[in-house]
């Protein structure tokens, strides 16, 4: 009788391990493809956001990092032409645990109600790169769409905060 609970613990263990893997394979491998695609959804909305021009955006909103409080809003035609000619120049990067001294959250609202949103994120004074997330935001959690950097926007985003 012992040997038969025996090999029927070692039956049944091996069952819950297989089933287990088989389990954690499923759920890795899924995981894997929603964010393979989100990726791909990030880089059809970047795409149309380059093609945009001035006229077809209706404003940028600067958060702060959270999203909460408002910093400023522009819509100024020139200063949002400024931003797409800035941002078209978006190449890739991957962190290695990057820390930032200043993050913004930004949303670019364009004249057909689709929004851009963006994380912000700025190094020392001195580092004139701003590296960007591109995300979506649904309540309390956020998306990661993709991963750019640029070299020129730091000029715009700062002259947002300047007084006119």
């Amino acid at each position: 009788m012992k040997k038969a609970l025996l090999v029927f613990l070692l039956v049944f263990g091996a069952a819950t391990c297989g089933l287990f893997a088989a389990f954690v394979v499923r759920e890795v491998v899924g995981a894997r493809k929603q964010h393979e695609g989100q990726l791909a959804e990030g880089q059809r909305k970047l795409s149309r956001m380059l093609a945009f021009s001035a006229d077809d955006v209706a404003n940028i909103v600067i958060y702060d990092r959270y999203g909460r409080e408002t910093w400023a809003t522009v819509d100024n035609k020139k200063d949002v032409s400024n931003f797409l000619q800035n941002i078209s120049g978006l190449t890739d990067w991957s962190p290695n645990h990057p820390s930032f001294d200043r993050s913004y959250y930004v949303i670019l609202n364009s004249v057909g109600s689709e929004k851009f949103e963006f994380e912000m994120h700025l190094k020392a004074s001195s580092d004139p790169t701003v590296y960007i997330h591109q995300v979506r935001k649904e309540g309390n959690s956020t998306y990661y769409l993709g991963r750019k950097k640029s070299k020129t926007l730091k000029a715009w985003l700062d002259s947002c905060f300047e007084p006119r």
